[in-house]
Formats: structure tokens, C-alpha cells, sequence
């Protein structure tokens, strides 16, 4: 056994050239000493069930397992959107082929093409393997093995009656214990860990940040062994909906069982009808984005334990505008982040686009048509997914992704009502770029249109530049529209500005070519246009205009990038000569003379 083990390691190590058909135990147990497999770099094909969907630990990636479960038996899939897009469910039995890697301690299977995986069918859902804490503890002294935690990788896993021993930092993490270790669970769903709250917990294992951490997969991986509220949010402008850790009963709908501050009127409370660990509180005078204390008293739930306990919630709607405009006060990273970061609250709005227009699972939700009226809503659980002009009420977290605020783990999603437009503002392409500041900030996430817009950057195919003389603003998801990019060509382009600096139209019908102005013959009203290159990187021009004309200037380097840019206002009819004050280095600059709606372009050479 040992002589086959070192001829399959060499193997491993100079590369299989050809598809080997093995399992997921084997590339999961046949490893090094720090517990990355010997099959790195290696085609494989593996057949296994599903035990966990997207969204768990990537929005690209799901888990694959064997049906004996135990160690070793599960492996972390990996779909690229390059690959394109392949839906799985629980449950579902699969064939797949792909490259084995590791990737930040965890081995994953790569796939190239979704023409690589095989449905084979739907059976019973992977069960579970019950350990105890201290198979994942590696971080304090255990009896176990070193490689105890490294066998339950990617394996879905149960730990049963654990104590909460830390509650949920700002990342979603937080401990649990069952007295023989200590586990970090990491997830951002609707429970709220309390300390000392008893449960169990089923979820996927993965490294992170050199931890070996539960990944639950949704709610329903959480089973509560001890009474408590496990949620609140405002569900409605004036309905608090109150989630329990066990069933309830009518004692449940007795307001005088709790007592809100600051003081709200109840005017009734009910049962769930489908759900009888739920119950919702009607009121009449609730502020929207107001932080509001929940506490029970006297209350007991359907077998009579008492229920003690002290929550928080923001009442109501908190406007987009609130939490996108809120930012903190003198931040330096120029992304003006939120001060309502990890608050989780509830908004309304209007779906300005669904998921189907990007490459990845966010959306956008629109609440009127000013700036800072727009947010990304990121969902990779699909927990919901509206459409567009859906009228839709959300419960998720404010966090901060690269520098842009978003929506995410999303707890609640109601459409209200369907069939709404939302029109985009109209705005200068400067007023997107990082120069315009907080100008800038206000548009993001919000639809936007850009008119006569030039485009002075064709890209390399996954973006190009335009800019209509106020700076030049890159647009992405091209991938989602047919039009091919050309330098000159003028264009309106509507659509959700993602980042500060980057707008993603929808599709087609969000890019107008209204045509180019590449041709050399100058407009009627201009009798003459001449481009003099200076000493020393200067550059003027000469104009003669036949009528006054409101008149902008850009310059661009060969690459698009624009080195100047300036507003004239109106010019008065005659000869006019403008100097660049910008001292340019060797080389060829395009001078982009905007009047009207029209260009005129220039090519200058500086040589010296």
C-alpha cells in the first residue's frame, strides 16, 4: 500500500496530462503535511451528491459529497462565470470533471465548461455527519489528530447541543462550544446568536483565515433547543415581525407581554397562520430607520418555558437615501463609506434591474429619482429574487464592498406590486468619475443616463470609455449588449452606475448610437480648425467660427486617457487661438473639440 501511494503522489506531482477517474476521497485524504492534496494540477472526474448550494461560501461555488459521508468525503465545486451559468439543487447526483487546486487552504474542483457536468439525477439529500467540537478545534490544545479538522473539509457536518460562547462580530462570525472544544460558525442569516443560547448547528466545514469554521447553509440548519426570540425586523412600514427559537401559542398575541421603547402603540398582534414560531406585532405610530428596544415580560411559549429576553430593531423603512447619503465623517479612502454599515434594516423600492442583466447575483432597488436614491442588493442564497419594475419591501445588512454600499444577507423579500418604471436621471459623465467627490458618491447605484457622449477609449472587450467633455466614465457588462465599441463614436448610454467611475448598462436597449464624428470635414459653421504643437510638450489651436458657439476641449494620450479638459463657454464669431496649459510628454494626442452636440477632432504629435 505504501509502494502504490508514493507512485500515485509522483504522478500527481509532474501532472496528470489525461482525465483520471477517481472519488473525492481519495484527492481529499492523499495529501502533504500541510493538508494541501497531492492531486493539484490534476484532470479528474468524480460523481457525488450535492450538500450545499451557491451562495454558502462563494456565489460561484457549491459542495459536492460522497453518500457515505464521514471524512474525507466532500469537496468544494467551483464554477467560474466564464464556464457559464448551472443551477443545482439539494440532493441532485452529479458527474463532474474538473482540475483539482487549493485555494486559501481549501481543496476545490474547477470547472472549465458546464459542458463537464453531468446530471445523473435527484436522490435523498446528503445526511449529515455528527462530530463534536473538537475535531474542528485547532486552534487550542485537543487529543485529536492534526489532520482532524483537514478530514471534515467541505463535509456537512452536525455538532449537537452547543453552548454560543461569543457572539457574531462585524465579518458574521461567532463560537460555540459543546465542552470538548471550541468552533467558529460563520454565517449571516436571521438569527442573531445570544450568549448562552443552546442548539444545534448542521453546516458546511471550510478553512478561513486559518480557521476551520461551520458554514450553516441557510436557517433551517439551525435547530434550537432552548426559548428565545431568534429574529425581529419590521416587515412593513407599521408590522413587526418576531421570530422565536420554539413554537408559540395565543399567549403569544397579548400585548402587554411586551414593552417597546421609545413607546409605540400596539394595536393588535396574531399568530402566524403557517408558522407558529412567529407572531406579528400591528402598530400605528412606528418611525422609519428609528433604533427601537423590544423586551418580553411574563411571556411563555407553547410548552411553557419562560421567554426572557431583550432585542433591537430598526423600525419601519430606512430610506435608501438615508443610508446611502449618512457617510463618515472624514474618512480618507475617497468611498465615502456608510455609517450604517452592518445595521440590519428594511427598505422599499422599485427593481431597476434584476439579476438576469449581470454575470453575478446582485440587483438594484431604486426608491424615487434623486441622487442617493439607489443601492445594490447582493443575494448569491438567492434568497430573492424580484424582477424588474417589481415594487419590493427587503430586510438585509448594509455592508461595504470596494468602496460601494450594498444591500446583503438578505432575511426578507415581499413584491408588492409589479409593473412600475423608474426614469433615469440625466447626468454628465464627470459627474461619475472619482474627480466629482461626493457628487459622484450620490449616483451610485442609482439609473443614470449620459447623452452625446463620445467614445474616446474602445477598450480591450470587456469595457470602454466615453466622455461627452465633462471626463470620461468606463462602461462595463458589456458582455450583456451587442454593441461593438469604436473610437469616435457617439452615443446615449443609460445604466446603474456600480462603482464611482464604472456604468453597467442592462442591455441593448441602454446603448443609442447616434453616430460618429471621426469624419475630417468640419462642421458649416466652423471656417477653419488648426492644431499647433509647441515647444517644451505645449499644445494650441486655432479656430474660426462663423457664428458664436458654446465651446469644451479634451485631450486624450493614445490610450484614451485624458490628460485635459476645459469648458470655454461661449465663443464669439472670428479667429480664436486656446493654449494647453498641460505640458505632455513625446507622443500622439487626439484634441477633442466638442460644440453643439458635434465634435471636431485633432491629431497633434509632441516631439519633444
Amino acid at each position: 500500500m505504501k509502494r502504490l501511494y508514493v507512485i500515485v503522489a509522483l504522478l500527481v506531482a509532474t501532472g496528470l496530462s489525461a482525465q483520471t477517474q477517481t472519488d473525492i476521497y481519495t484527492i481529499q485524504s492523499q495529501m502533504d503535511s500541510t493538508g494541501a492534496s497531492l492531486w493539484v494540477d490534476s484532470t479528474v472526474t468524480v460523481e457525488g451528491i450535492v450538500s450545499a448550494g451557491y451562495g454558502v461560501t462563494g456565489s460561484r461555488n457549491f459542495f459536492l459529497e460522497m453518500r457515505q459521508g464521514g471524512p474525507y468525503s466532500g469537496v468544494m465545486v467551483y464554477v467560474p462565470s466564464s464556464a457559464g451559468d448551472f443551477p443545482v439543487q439539494l440532493g441532485e447526483s452529479l458527474r463532474i470533471t474538473g482540475t483539482v487546486s487549493e485555494y486559501r487552504g481549501n481543496t476545490e474542483l474547477g470547472v472549465s465548461d458546464t459542458t463537464n457536468i453531468q446530471r445523473l439525477g435527484v436522490v435523498s439529500p446528503i445526511t449529515p455527519t455528527e462530530i463534536t467540537c473538537d475535531y474542528l478545534d485547532t486552534a487550542s490544545t485537543t487529543t485529536m489528530p492534526w489532520d482532524s479538522a483537514e478530514a471534515y473539509e467541505g463535509v456537512l457536518i452536525k455538532v449537537n447541543n452547543v453552548v454560543v460562547t461569543d457572539t457574531m462580530d462585524a465579518n458574521g462570525n461567532w463560537q460555540v462550544s459543546d465542552g470538548n472544544g471550541y468552533v467558529y460558525v460563520n454565517n449571516n442569516y436571521s438569527y442573531t446568536p445570544a450568549l448562552y443560547d443552546r442548539l444545534n448547528i448542521t453546516g458546511i466545514v471550510q478553512t478561513n483565515y486559518g480557521l476551520y469554521k461551520i458554514r450553516p447553509r441557510s436557517d433551517a440548519d439551525f435547530e434550537f433547543l432552548n426559548a428565545g426570540i431568534s429574529n425581529v425586523y419590521a416587515e412593513d412600514a407599521q408590522v413587526i415581525r418576531l421570530e422565536f427559537k420554539s413554537n408559540m401559542d395565543q399567549n403569544a398575541e397579548d400585548a402587554t407581554k411586551y414593552i417597546i421603547t421609545p413607546s409605540i402603540t400596539i394595536d393588535h398582534i396574531t399568530l402566524d397562520a403557517n408558522d407558529s414560531s412567529v407572531v406579528h406585532i400591528y402598530t400605528t405610530d412606528m418611525e422609519g430607520g428609528t433604533l427601537y428596544t423590544l423586551i418580553t415580560s411574563g411571556l411563555q411559549d407553547a410548552s411553557g418555558q419562560d421567554i426572557n429576553d431583550t432585542v433591537t430593531f430598526y423600525g419601519g423603512f430606512t430610506s435608501i437615501a438615508t443610508i446611502q447619503s449618512d457617510t463618515v465623517a472624514g474618512d480618507s479612502t475617497g468611498n465615502y463609506p456608510t455609517n450604517w454599515a452592518g445595521r440590519v434594516v428594511t427598505i422599499t423600492g422599485i427593481v431597476t434591474a434584476n439579476k438576469d442583466h449581470f454575470d453575478y447575483p446582485f440587483y438594484f432597488v431604486q426608491q424615487g429619482d434623486t441622487p442617493f436614491s439607489g443601492i445594490q442588493i447582493w443575494d448569491p442564497q438567492n434568497a430573492f429574487s424580484p424582477q424588474d419594475g417589481d415594487s419590493v419591501i427587503i430586510v438585509g445588512q448594509v455592508t461595504e464592498y470596494n468602496g460601494a454600499t450594498e444591500f446583503s444577507n438578505i432575511v426578507y423579500g415581499k413584491v408588492v406590486s409589479s409593473g412600475h418604471t423608474v426614469a433615469p436621471i440625466t447626468v454628465n459623465t464627470g459627474d461619475l468619475i472619482p474627480g466629482a467627490g461626493f457628487v459622484a458618491e450620490g449616483y451610485e447605484g442609482v439609473l443614470v443616463k449620459v447623452d452625446s457622449a463620445m467614445v474616446t477609449d474602445a477598450g480591450t472587450g470587456s469595457n470602454f470609455v466615453v466622455d461627452d467633455g465633462t471626463g470620461g466614465v468606463t462602461i462595463t457588462n458589456i458582455d450583456h449588449i451587442t454593441y461593438t465599441p469604436n473610437y469616435g463614436d457617439i452615443l446615449n448610454v443609460t445604466g446603474i452606475m456600480r462603482f464611482i467611475g464604472q456604468l453597467y448598462p442592462r442591455d441593448d436597449n441602454d446603448v443609442e448610437y447616434l453616430g460618429s464624428d471621426v469624419a475630417e470635414s468640419p462642421s458649416s459653421f466652423i471656417r477653419d480648425f488648426k492644431i499647433n504643437a509647441l515647444e517644451r510638450g505645449k499644445l494650441s489651436f486655432n479656430i474660426t467660427l462663423s457664428r458664436s458657439e458654446n465651446i469644451s476641449v479634451s485631450v486624450y494620450n493614445i490610450l484614451g486617457a485624458k490628460v485635459y479638459g476645459k469648458s470655454f463657454g461661449k465663443v464669439t464669431k472670428g479667429s480664436h487661438t486656446f493654449n494647453v496649459p498641460t505640458r505632455l510628454s513625446r507622443g500622439v494626442y487626439f484634441v477633442d473639440v466638442k460644440f453643439a452636440s458635434q465634435h471636431m477632432i485633432g491629431r497633434a504629435v509632441i516631439t519633444r
